[in-house]
């Protein structure tokens, strides 16, 4: 019975590339020993397991597992490799597989388990390989952070001391954490805008709320005492549930959509018409507005937080 492990694409991948771009690179170092100094000196560490496993500081029979699929090198040793090889970790750990090169990965695939020295690197097409070690791609790894915005810190001292000031938990996380991002999604996908009503109705409902609001304290709100509110405001004899225009009434036919006066059962025949009515915009009305205001009040405390933390990193 067989109980070998069946390697991955990538698993397999990454063994070949492993093997071949450490001959690959000492074959560069033999390639300049005439020179003095030779440019490639860096690579002579690649001649064997060895001399490999010195530089990385790993045992011997450590790489010889990798190379058979046996084990694979955690992140601290993929950073050593790809130090030692001088690659970007994504050339280890993954590949693009284009249109082009999507032959050349199958064909990668069946070295994966070759001897090292039975390769012949000048019959494998490996001019779409990007090498070269990347160190904002390397933070990327580690910490999530876009390699652009590390690039940009690392050419930029300002920027960067910014970014540390910011980013640091005593700093960002009164600011943003679980519990004031959660609130401000809610809040952001919240319509605030009153679209089940004209604009004029609109108008009115947001008068009276404004006015609502200016006399009553934040922790008193609630949708019965505006709901008493509007019902003061808008009496029974202000509106119209007729179809027609009536003088000096709101005729909620035209203020409202046709679906949601039909979907309330308004009319005038309806003795329950203005009971509903009151009902629908205190609840509607309510909800969207009460949240726009608390909206605001976020976005001030937000922006004077900001403002007191900005002052900060500028004292220090």
């Amino acid at each position: 019975m067989n109980d070998k492990k069946e390697l991955t694409y990538y698993e397999k991948l990454f063994i070949f590339k492993f093997k071949l771009l450490r001959k690959w690179r000492y074959q560069l170092y033999l390639n300049h020993q005439s020179e003095s100094p030779n440019p490639y000196e860096r690579f002579s560490c690649c001649h064997t397991q060895d001399t490999f496993a010195e530089k990385i500081n790993v045992e011997r029979r450590t790489i010889g597992r990798w190379e058979k699929g046996k084990t694979f090198p955690s992140l601290d040793k993929i950073i050593a490799i790809c130090q030692a090889l001088d690659c970007d970790i994504n050339f280890l750990l993954t590949y693009e597989i284009t249109e082009k090169n999507s032959n050349a990965f199958d064909n990668y695939i069946n070295f994966y388990d070759e001897d090292i020295d039975k390769i012949d690197i000048k019959k494998i097409d490996i001019s779409d390989w990007k090498t070269g070690f990347d160190p904002s791609m390397l933070a990327y790894k580690y910490s999530g952070i876009s390699p652009d915005i590390i690039t940009y810190a690392i050419n930029n001292d300002d920027y960067l001391k910014c970014l540390n000031f910011f980013m640091h938990p005593d700093n960002c996380s009164t600011l943003f954490n679980d519990i004031m991002l959660t609130s401000w999604k809610n809040f952001l996908s919240t319509n605030g805008h009153l679209d089940d009503l004209s604009e004029t109705l609109k108008s009115i409902i947001i008068n009276i709320f404004h006015r609502y609001q200016a006399v009553t304290p934040l922790g008193s709100f609630n949708k019965e005492s505006y709901k008493a509110w509007i019902k003061e405001e808008l009496p029974p004899n202000k509106l119209s549930f007729s179809s027609h225009m009536i003088a000096d009434r709101i005729c909620l036919a035209k203020c409202l959509s046709s679906e949601r006066f039909t979907e309330l059962g308004l009319s005038d025949e309806n003795s329950k018409s203005y009971d509903i009515f009151l009902e629908y915009i205190a609840t509607y009305s309510f909800n969207v507005l009460t949240d726009n205001l608390i909206l605001n009040i976020q976005k001030d405390t937000l922006g004077k937080s900001f403002v007191q933390l900005f002052e900060k990193f500028l004292s220090e």
